[in-house]
């Protein structure tokens, strides 16, 4: 009998913005600390070579008018308010170019 050494694997996921992470450590399974990330308004933007994980804080957007990523939170955060998705993908330098008030007075409210 002898002593045998063990390696295991396990999982963590960091925001590609911000670095907060999600998960303790002990997630030996990637495909469910994804699954739980989602469900707790992580983003998950699959891609090659590897995949881009935002936090509810930071997710990414393409903005529909000039193409730019941009950042924004999760329409799930701020105690269950819905941003207007007519204005979803819209970044904030296009919304002031069409003089949006309603994406302005969210924005402030949420904190951007």
């Amino acid at each position: 009998m002898g002593m045998h050494e063990f390696r295991i694997t396990t999982y963590v996921l960091t925001c590609d913005e911000c670095g907060t992470t999600f998960g303790d450590g002990t997630e030996r399974y990637a495909g469910d600390l994804i699954q739980r990330a989602k469900n707790n308004g992580w983003q998950v933007i699959v891609k090659s070579p590897t995949d881009s994980y935002y936090c509810p804080k930071h997710w990414q957007y393409s903005c529909r008018d000039c193409g730019k990523d941009f950042y924004r939170p999760d329409p799930r955060t701020k105690e269950g308010k819905q941003w207007d998705d007519t204005h979803a993908n819209v970044c904030p330098d296009c919304a002031k170019k069409r003089n949006l008030a309603e994406f302005e007075k969210l924005a402030k409210e949420l904190g951007e």
